[in-house]
C-alpha cells in the first residue's frame, strides 16, 4: 500500500496553482491478495476521499493494524 498526491504528478499544460501545504489531492495505491482479486494487475488506485466513502457506506471495512 502506498500513498501519493495525484496533483504532484498531473504534467500541467495549464496555469494551475499548486498548494504544496500538504494539502493535495491524496490517492492509496492499493495491492489486492486472495482468490478474488484480479489476477494480471492487484494494484489499485483509490483516493482519500473515495476510500473514506466507501469505509462510511459500509463497502469497504477499515481494520487498524495492532502494531506500527
Amino acid at each position: 500500500m502506498r500513498r501519493y498526491d495525484i496533483v504532484e504528478h498531473i504534467p500541467f499544460t495549464f496555469d494551475m496553482s499548486y498548494d504544496a501545504d500538504g494539502e493535495g489531492l491524496w490517492a492509496w495505491e492499493i495491492f489486492w491478495t486472495g482468490s478474488n482479486a484480479e489476477k494480471n494487475n492487484r494494484y489499485f488506485p483509490y483516493t482519500e476521499t473515495g476510500l473514506h466513502n466507501m469505509i462510511r457506506a459500509g463497502t469497504f471495512e477499515y481494520i487498524a493494524c495492532k502494531e506500527k
